[in-house]
């Protein structure tokens, strides 16, 4: 039997509360790591929780899933903090995941879910309606399952992590799926503000052209 923990990272807690609250309602049996900067390491209910010291998306999602696959999970659905499950969320996500290994399909990297508020590619609802599941290049990880033996660390930055790690993971022979499953996702916040958002591009584009030339123009080239 596989062992499933979902993971989230923040530093809002308003947000976080509305996230946990439909967790709560509807995958109240389901373990999660929670990492946050005031948490203390402790384990309450079926919630692990951990500090957030992370300084940038990346950092702090690598430390928080390594914690869940250290804790012997097999299945890690990473989560953003500003999502809403409903209730069939968990169930069409564990059945997708089963469905592509039943199919031999074990390489998989990222299984995630389709959402309402998110670039317009096939996890948008507008462009999918969720009648099977499909393999794309790129994903963003609002709401996806991963696994130890596929997994990449994220480059540590905040924009364009997610397509640098995705590129990292085809490259080493996973494949990328978008479920049937769906999330609400409120959307926004990160790049609410105009200044932060084109801030962050550009240390990211700055970070990746230092350390990994190779994924730099990766962003450009393979859009979320």
């Amino acid at each position: 039997m596989k062992l499933t923990c979902y993971v989230v990272c923040t530093r809002d807690r308003n947000t976080l509360d509305v996230m946990l609250a439909s967790k709560h309602a509807y995958l109240h049996t389901i373990p999660m790591v929670i990492s946050h900067p005031d948490a203390q390491r402790e384990y309450a209910g079926t919630n692990h929780w951990m500090p957030n010291v992370g300084t940038s998306f990346g950092e702090s999602y690598n430390a928080a899933v390594h914690q869940a696959f250290n804790l012997g999970y097999d299945r890690v659905v990473i989560c953003n903090d500003d999502i809403v499950f409903r209730p069939d969320t968990h169930r069409i996500l564990m059945e997708d995941v089963d469905a592509l290994e039943a199919q031999g399909i074990t390489n998989w990297g990222h299984v995630a879910c389709r959402a309402d508020n998110i670039l317009r590619n096939l996890q948008w609802i507008g462009n999918n309606d969720g009648s099977a599941i499909r393999e794309v290049k790129m994903i963003a990880p609002i709401c996806s399952v991963v696994q130890p033996s596929t997994w990449v660390d994220f480059p540590h930055c905040n924009t364009y992590s997610d397509n640098v790690q995705c590129w990292d993971m085809t490259t080493a022979g996973a494949r990328l799926f978008v479920s049937r499953a769906y999330v609400h996702h409120v959307g926004g916040l990160t790049i609410d503000n105009r200044d932060r958002a084109l801030s962050d591009a550009r240390e990211a584009y700055d970070y990746l052209h230092r350390v990994r030339e190779d994924a730099a123009e990766l962003p450009f080239l393979f859009p979320q």
